[in-house]
């Protein structure tokens, strides 16, 4: 709002400015610059009311969603952000377990035994294509750092371990929503056991331009 006031003094400023000058005398030079700068904050101002635009865009769509997620009886919904979510785990878990391995390779580097990832994730190119599937490009490169993967002789590799969950994220129930700009906080429980156990886990999204809503948090409990 503080830079939408600016431009607006600005504007009018200029066009103060210009018709001041249309009543004295003052060089063509002195004026063509004057108009160049009265068109140059036109144009700022264009894309200002564009950008104003998207935010009422964004608004609105998470007023669309806020009414679509809120539910009775805390029942599962199924709904995209419930699909986005278990994509999310089912992705975690593959590049966790080191994606479409057709032959166990390991080295040692660093003190430590890795293995190279699948033909699938090979490369870090690929390795982050598949991840932004279902998380937000900031998202898919902390996920890669946490999970120690390294490019070594021109492949993607990872400390050979692989992982799982006891909790049954096909089962969550949402308990709560918090909307946050462009970003939504979801709480869940999701149940893990056979006594009726359950694990409160905050899940975000964020809503990246073009990209629509992807996860923005890493929320999946591993066990070796």
């Amino acid at each position: 709002m503080k830079k939408i006031f600016m431009l607006f003094s600005s504007l009018t400023m200029s066009a103060f400015l210009l018709t001041a000058c249309t009543s004295e005398v003052i060089s063509t030079e002195d004026y063509s610059n004057l108009k160049q700068e009265n068109e140059k904050l036109q144009e700022k101002n264009k894309e200002m009311n564009e950008e104003i635009e998207s935010y009422k865009e964004q608004i609105e769509e998470l007023k669309r969603l806020n009414e679509k997620i809120l539910t009775s009886n805390n029942e599962v919904i199924k709904d995209d952000f419930r699909d986005l979510i278990l994509d999310g785990q089912k992705r975690f878990f593959h590049v966790s377990n080191g994606g479409e391995v057709t032959e166990d390779k390991t080295f040692e580097y660093d003190g430590m035994v890795y293995r190279y990832l699948g033909d699938d994730l090979k490369t870090e190119d690929k390795l982050i294509a598949y991840l932004e599937v279902a998380y937000t490009p900031t998202m898919a490169r902390e996920l890669i750092k946490r999970k120690e993967i390294i490019e070594y002789n021109g492949w993607m590799a990872q400390p050979d371990a692989d992982y799982g969950s006891l909790l049954e994220w096909d089962k969550l129930l949402y308990k709560g929503i918090e909307l946050d700009g462009t970003s939504i906080l979801l709480t869940l429980h999701v149940p893990f056991g056979d006594r009726g156990d359950f694990s409160e886990e905050t899940v975000e999204l964020k809503y990246e331009e073009g990209m629509g809503w992807l996860l923005n948090s890493h929320h999946y409990k591993e066990k070796h």
